[in-house]
């Protein structure tokens, strides 16, 4: 039989032909409304994703690099790379991300005012919630949030949201200050009215945790046995990627079709204006 150099160096080379093809993939006859970045650990290398949502509610990952921070330059090159390919932003895009300042500073310097960014409202949550020592008053702030963020409207959640603010001043200045902090950048799906029960499908926590586990790759490694480097290491990991992503089926987020309007009409959403979702298209 053949021996695990062989099966290993056969492994890398496929892969290689693999990654090669999937890195190229080109965009041009894909629509794409939302697009979600965030940056992944797995084992010791951080890679910097983007996962695009298409008009019909599929999940694509679309491209990743090795990227040891979230500066902006990585973010540039990573979209960059994307337009290349055919990846065009026609009207608004939504852009989910956490509160990395490199992300945000690197979609803004692509996409301009056509990006209409969502925070992660999971990672502000629990950027407050660290703030507060008590414990049971930090339990009772979490949940106020998810209560907040739970409500139909941007009206309701905004009025919940200050109302915590106010009270957080007084008792936790530091858990006041992280929630005021790009507050509104939290509730561009409120806006927009998508439903909050579609809403969790949006964040960059669930949805790549949905496409990449650190188990998949620890659970592969320890079937097959082959010692790896961590050039390796990274290969598995595009492998890995590529069985999430070859055009399959994948979740998709409530009947497929997304609450907040053909952005790729004339009259473009104004999120500066609270949108309320029993009238939203």
């Amino acid at each position: 039989g053949l021996s695990g150099s062989t099966t290993g160096r056969v492994f890398i080379n496929e892969m290689a032909k693999a990654l090669e093809t999937f890195m190229n993939r080109r965009f041009d006859e894909t629509e794409f409304v939302a697009i979600l970045i965030d940056g992944k650990t797995l084992r010791s290398e951080q890679i910097l994703l983007v996962v695009g949502l298409t008009r019909q509610g599929q999940k694509i990952i679309l491209g990743f690099m090795e990227a040891k921070t979230e500066a902006h330059p990585c973010v540039v090159a990573l979209l960059q790379n994307l337009q290349a390919r055919g990846f065009q932003v026609t009207g608004l895009l939504l852009v989910l991300l956490d509160g990395a300042k490199g992300l945000r500073k690197g979609v803004r310097e692509v996409f301009g005012d056509r990006a209409l960014i969502q925070r992660c409202q999971w990672h502000k949550r629990e950027n407050v919630v660290s703030k507060i020592q008590d414990t049971d008053f930090a339990e009772q702030v979490k949940k106020q949030l998810e209560a907040a963020y739970a409500t139909r409207t941007y009206a309701e959640a905004k009025k919940r949201l200050t109302t915590l603010i106010q009270s957080l001043e007084s008792r936790c200045p530091k858990a006041a200050a992280s929630l005021k902090e790009g507050l509104e950048e939290t509730l561009t799906l409120h806006k927009l009215g998508v439903p909050s029960r579609y809403a969790i499908g949006f964040e960059p926590r669930t949805s790549l945790r949905a496409l990449i586990a650190d188990w998949h790759i620890q659970r592969a490694e320890s079937r097959d046995g082959v010692t790896r480097t961590s050039a390796n290491d990274g290969l598995l990991l595009r492998a890995l990627t590529l069985n999430n992503d070859p055009r399959t089926p994948s979740r998709k987020i409530g009947s497929g079709k997304l609450c907040y309007g053909d952005w790729n009409d004339t009259t473009e959403p104004n999120v500066s204006t609270p949108v309320d979702s029993h009238n939203s298209p």
